[in-house]
Order: C-alpha cells, then sequence, then structure tokens
C-alpha cells in the first residue's frame, strides 16, 4: 500500500485493533473519535503508544495475550544453548533457562488468576515491572524477541464489549 492509502486507512477508521509495534506509529493519522486498541505478547508491556495516543488525544485500550511459556522456551533453547558449548556453559545457560521460565509461569498464573481484562495501563504498572523484571536481570540472549515471539491469543469477548462501548459512546456525542 502506498503511503497515502496508508494515511487514508487510519484516518478512516473508526477502531484500529493491532499487535504490538512499529506499525502503530500510524495512529499519528487516527481520528480523535477513533479507537487505538493494542494487544501486547505476554510479560512485553510497554507505553510507548499509549503515551503518544494520550497526546494526540486519540482513545486507547489494551490487552494482553494469554501466557505461552511453551513458545517462550523453544525459542530460547533455540537462541541460548549453541552447539559449541561447554558442559559448563550449558548448565549455567540450562539453570538460567529454568529460573526464567519458573518466573514466567509464575507470572502466567497470576495473570490467569486476575481479572487482566479489566486493568487500565495505569493500573498494570505494578504488575508490568514486576513481570519485566526478569527480562531485565536474565543473561539469555534474545530474550525480548522471545517473548515477542508467543501468539496473540486474546479474549475476544472482552475486546469485543470495549469496542462496541466505544462506538456507542461515538454515536451517542453525535
Amino acid at each position: 500500500a502506498t503511503f497515502e492509502d496508508q494515511v487514508a486507512v487510519m484516518n478512516e477508521a473508526d477502531v484500529v485493533f493491532a499487535a504490538h509495534g512499529a506499525g502503530i506509529t500510524n495512529l499519528i493519522f487516527m481520528r480523535k473519535s477513533a479507537l487505538l486498541f493494542e494487544v501486547f505478547p505476554f510479560a512485553h508491556v510497554v507505553s510507548i503508544f499509549k503515551d503518544m495516543a494520550d497526546r494526540l488525544h486519540v482513545p486507547y485500550k489494551f490487552t494482553i495475550a494469554k501466557p505461552q511459556p511453551e513458545a517462550v522456551l523453544r525459542c530460547l533453547k533455540l537462541a541460548n544453548m549453541p552447539l559449541t558449548q561447554s558442559a559448563m556453559q550449558t548448565q549455567r545457560t540450562k539453570a538460567e533457562l529454568d529460573r526464567v521460565m519458573q518466573l514466567f509461569r509464575t507470572a502466567g498464573k497470576e495473570y490467569a488468576a486476575s481479572k487482566s481484562e479489566e486493568y487500565t495501563m495505569s493500573d498494570m504498572s505494578v504488575k508490568v515491572q514486576r513481570w519485566n523484571l526478569f527480562k531485565q536481570e536474565s543473561s539469555l540472549k534474545w530474550l525480548m524477541a522471545c517473548l515477542r515471539h508467543q501468539e496473540l491469543q486474546v479474549n475476544e469477548k472482552v475486546m469485543a464489549r470495549d469496542i462496541v462501548q466505544h462506538i456507542r459512546a461515538q454515536c451517542l456525542r453525535q
């Protein structure tokens, strides 16, 4: 699509539903009455596009995808277990993989037990900081990329409810 096509699509949309990523920067072309709905992979929540939407006065909602520990572990093993590692290096890497995956699974269980679809970004800040801690502490290569490697499985009923509420509110304003 041409640049003009991208601008037109964003400007004409009532709702933009997008996976977290650089493509969301096109929100600069959204109308102030449109809704940006961002989907984050589990354990990778950042507020850059929420902050941008706030500055542009574009309504913003988000959801966090269900955790997928198997996908993360598979990716981390590929990135961190080279065939040329010594036995000592392999043992350290396995221990770090186990530690990170235990933290990831614990955070996933906490997330599943919460009413996460009801959180605002400010409500999430404490949880997100705790979930992000293991990313900063870890010596594993490609951890951020592996977190983003997860499929984005979300609660579509909650998202649909939020979108319908937004559209109804916009209709009442007109």
